[in-house]
């Protein structure tokens, strides 16, 4: 009996020996797990925190050769200390979202980097091919599509390119394309999944309930970050439609518009087309209203109004049915308030309509339409002085320009303009609305003209776009021929006192010496007179 108890107690403390030793070994083979795996998993067996625990890691090793190809989910041989290379994927440094049309081939450059600790050996990209377009938005015309980079080493990157042709059926919305990506650090070998997302454009649109514009739900995992650009489009602006009871939602945009005349004028009346566009694929809408609703423009009471007036008064328009997924074509006649300032206006298009249940919907839209205003100056009167010179000789062109339109003139310049003169062009600069410019010229005569001729003062200028505008403004100015100067003067001077010599000196003498006895005579009277008014005075 005691032999037995003995014995049992014997059993009992190797079985616990052997416990003991199972849960040692891998702790003391930690740098030789390869060998030990048999070891490990009767571990496993009996602690199952730690295979939760190394469940959740990222990248998935597998315990064996680094030689192999083949993966598992296993992680029984990580362990919690180690550093695991972490690759990530990207569309090329800095690069928006990469976009295709329907049928389009161009090259797909992807970058691999090595954002982990240690190197990341053997590296291989495999794209994960799917057999319809949901799947890969591309032809499959290679049976193998591996491409191996060899090692990259912790924070170095490499890129690898694909020949790549949109499919003809892809829809005009994002993809998502999936890289599967498999390396190994020196002992385990990992595999990881990830994807980016290519913009496709398409002849078919995105179902109904969705217009492809945004990225599926999902973490942009290697991807970076990605400019879509902006979705706003020219002079047109559609907003969500709302319905009164749950459902989907049959949308009806704005297309596209154009007016006639293409270019509206203030104060001119004009005729606005507008397409409309049912984007259901499957639901007709009827019983439509469109309302037109432009912005209030004007600086006080008197002047508020409207920006855009009906001619006929109404401000909307029915319209019986669109077709599924069919486009139609709405018109009204427009006026262009006379004080509007030269800029675009926007014009709010609210939509009402329903389906084949009555179920009613709301949606509004809007259009910008550019509105030009014709400029408008007058010149005050144009003074030439002198109104006649001759050949060599400057006349004075001045006036004043007065802009009375509601628009800016650009770069105005002038010159004077006519037979036998010459005028530089003068810059005036630019003439805001409201406000005056002096234009002030110096013309040369170079030629005579046969009695004062008509020139013509040329004035242009630019209109905001760059167009530019001439406008002439007629003066009169005579040239004549240029009169002798002062050589020709002196050479006369000297020609008549050589033909009139001077008076004989037998005359000038005695007339010298008569003036100056009339002289002494003169001087003589008036003392005596002096004299004498001065004896009755004392």
């Amino acid at each position: 009996m005691k032999f037995k108890q003995s014995l049992g107690l014997t059993l009992a403390a190797l079985t616990a020996a052997c416990q003991i030793a199972a849960y040692t070994v891998p702790v003391l083979a930690k740098g030789n797990t390869t060998e030990n795996t048999s070891i490990s998993a009767q571990a496993e067996e009996k602690s199952g925190e730690n295979e939760a625990s190394s469940g959740a890691s990222t990248n998935t090793p597998s315990a064996g050769p680094t030689t192999g190809s083949s993966t598992s989910s296993s992680t029984t041989a990580s362990s919690p200390d180690r550093e695991i290379p972490t690759i990530i994927l990207s569309a090329g440094e800095g690069q928006t979202t990469p976009e295709y049309t329907s049928g389009e081939k161009k090259t797909l450059t992807v970058q691999v980097k090595n954002t982990g600790s240690v190197t990341a050996n053997r590296v291989t990209i495999i794209p994960v091919l799917g057999a319809t377009t949901d799947e890969w938005p591309f032809e499959i015309t290679n049976i193998d599509n591996n491409q191996e980079l060899g090692d990259i080493e912790s924070g170095k990157s490499a890129d690898i390119s694909y020949d790549l042709t949109a499919r003809a059926d892809v829809e005009s919305k994002y993809y998502k394309l999936t890289f599967k990506i498999q390396y190994n650090d020196g002992k385990y070998q990992y595999t990881n999944d990830k994807y980016f997302f290519v913009k496709m454009t398409g002849n078919t649109e995105a179902p109904d309930g969705g217009d492809g514009s945004e990225i599926p739900g999902g973490d942009l995992s290697g991807g970076g970050s990605f400019d879509y650009g902006d979705s706003s489009g020219g002079g047109i602006s559609n907003g969500d439609s709302s319905e009164s009871t749950n459902g989907s939602v049959p949308r009806v945009i704005i297309t596209g518009f154009s007016t006639n005349p293409s270019e509206v004028k203030a104060g001119d009346d004009f005729t606005l087309n507008i397409t409309i566009k049912n984007t259901s694929k499957k639901t007709a809408v009827k019983n439509m209203v469109f309302v037109f609703d432009a912005p209030t423009e004007g600086t006080d009471a008197a002047t508020t109004a409207a920006s855009f007036l009906p001619v006929s008064g109404a401000n909307s328009i029915y319209k019986d049915e669109i077709k599924a997924n069919s486009e139609t074509t709405i018109s009204i006649d427009l006026n262009a308030k006379s004080d509007l300032v030269q800029k675009p206006y926007s014009i709010d298009v609210s939509m009402k309509y329903e389906d084949k249940d009555a179920q009613q919907y709301d949606s509004t839209s809007s259009v910008s339409i550019p509105v030009k205003q014709d400029p408008r100056f007058e010149f005050s009167t144009i003074n030439v002085s002198p109104a006649s010179i001759q050949v060599g000789e400057d006349a004075n062109v001045n006036c004043s320009l007065y802009n009375l339109g509601k628009i800016k003139l650009y770069n105005v310049k002038a010159k004077l303009e006519g037979p036998g003169v010459n005028c530089p062009e003068t810059f005036v600069g630019n003439v805001e609305s409201g406000a005056t410019a002096t234009i002030d010229l110096m013309a040369t005569g170079e030629t005579s003209t046969a009695g004062p001729q008509p020139m013509q003062l040329v004035c242009s200028y630019e209109d905001a776009d760059g167009n530019v505008t001439t406008v002439k403004q007629e003066v009169t100015l005579e040239i004549m021929e240029a009169m002798m100067g002062d050589e020709g003067e002196m050479e006369m001077m000297t020609t008549m006192e050589a033909e009139n010599p001077g008076l004989p000196w037998k005359i000038i003498i005695p007339a010298a010496i008569g003036a100056l006895v009339l002289i002494i005579v003169v001087i003589v009277i008036l003392k005596k007179k002096k004299a004498k008014l001065n004896d009755e005075l004392f």
